[in-house]
């Protein structure tokens, strides 16, 4: 993880890490397996913050250059 992890967040249920490459990979708490993966949106730009709302129903992350998503 070191050499990508950049952000992380946690829901009641989830965790995602965002990073470098650009990518938000999504955990299971419980079992520990990947439930999702939101792949790079722009290219050359990196994921910066990873947010999910209060109930942990809704994730939303900001890239680089500025934009962001939900």
């Amino acid at each position: 993880f070191q050499d990508w992890l950049n952000c992380t967040a946690l829901s009641p249920n989830e965790v995602a890490a965002g990073g470098w490459e650009g990518v938000v990979t999504m955990w299971n708490l419980s079992n520990r397996q990947n439930t999702g993966v939101l792949e790079q949106v722009e290219s050359s730009a990196y994921i910066t913050d990873v947010q999910y709302n209060t109930d942990g129903n809704s994730l939303a992350y900001a890239v680089s250059n500025g934009n962001a998503y939900h």
